[in-house]
């Protein structure tokens, strides 16, 4: 596991271009999916770096490397860092680009102060969603049954799910299984999105492709957030796979256009 001054140093070994003055700049911390790295949003990365944005791109918890190696909250002290390096480097605006579960974790987080946007890409990870309570009832209960043993820190081994019903092998503490997957848990998407700024402006990215119920539980989280008349909902008619590349130029134009939205903090 990672400590957390590794982590620090990680962070900002990760931005991936600082222009000479980031005075009235743009700034965006882009967060991977599920068993993903940084090199996955490579794309989104270089085309934001074009577009003269401060772009970070730290390895999150739930990499392949690092299988769930932090809480919830131990993320968000890890983004609240990230975010006030973006600042220190003089980002006028701050917008935080997941995909998958870095989309519902940019969700949850967008209720702190700091940002000014969100853009989540396929947002998947919905432990609240009959699909995550149908497919993960088994695991919950044996994480449960550590924890009231009094073994919250035994390894703990699961499959994960990805958008389309794919599975992967991973394993961390049945404390932190729950901490992600239990449906009160703090990654309930429903509530994440209930619980936004009012001015916070989102753009909401889901692809056609892929399950149709993942797919629809996404649409109808997106009804869920507060109205701001700059936040936006796109469908694309490609799979998980493909959805980063197809959001690229999307992310940036829409990025560019709540510009005007933003009050200079």
């Amino acid at each position: 596991m990672y400590g957390l001054l590794q982590w620090v140093a990680v962070a900002v070994l990760a931005f991936i271009a600082v222009p000479a003055s980031g005075a009235g700049m743009s700034g965006a911390l882009v967060l991977h999916g599920k068993g993903e790295s940084p090199e996955s949003v490579a794309e989104l990365v270089d085309t934001l770096r074009r577009e003269n944005v401060i772009v970070a791109a730290p390895e999150m918890p739930w990499s392949g490397r690092r299988l769930y190696d932090r809480s919830v909250s131990e993320v968000d002290a890890e983004i609240d860092r990230a975010v006030a390096e973006l600042r220190i480097h003089e980002a006028a605006r701050v917008y935080l680009i997941g995909q998958g579960v870095g989309a519902s974790y940019a969700l949850r987080y967008g209720s702190r102060p700091g940002v000014n946007g969100i853009v989540a890409i396929a947002p998947d990870h919905a432990p609240e969603s009959p699909r995550y309570i149908n497919t993960f009832a088994n695991d919950l209960r044996r994480a449960r049954e550590l924890i009231t043993a009094g073994r919250p820190r035994t390894i703990f081994e699961f499959f994960d799910l990805l958008w389309g019903n794919r599975r992967t092998r991973a394993t961390t503490s049945a404390q932190t299984f729950l901490n992600y997957f239990d449906a009160d848990g703090p990654m309930n998407m429903m509530r994440n999105a209930q619980a936004l700024r009012k001015d916070m402006l989102v753009l909401w990215i889901v692809p056609t492709g892929g399950d149709p119920a993942a797919r629809q539980y996404a649409l109808d989280v997106y009804q869920r957030i507060p109205f701001n008349p700059g936040s936006k909902l796109v469908e694309i008619p490609v799979d998980y796979s493909k959805a980063m590349y197809a959001s690229v130029r999307t992310t940036v134009e829409w990025m560019g256009d709540t510009v005007a939205y933003i009050k200079n903090e």
